[in-house]
């Protein structure tokens, strides 16, 4: 959740979320990092 000014959050959209939010499925992330200006996940 947080800023998505740049549609950062991988949701399609440049709406900001104030709660978490789920991206795909729970199942087949195999890592995720964040950080002030970024945010990368990776799928299997």
């Amino acid at each position: 959740w947080g800023n998505n000014g740049w549609s950062q959050l991988g949701l399609g959209d440049i709406n900001n979320r104030w709660t978490p939010t789920q991206i795909g499925t729970g199942t087949n992330w195999v890592s995720v990092s964040g950080g002030a200006g970024h945010t990368l996940a990776i799928k299997t």
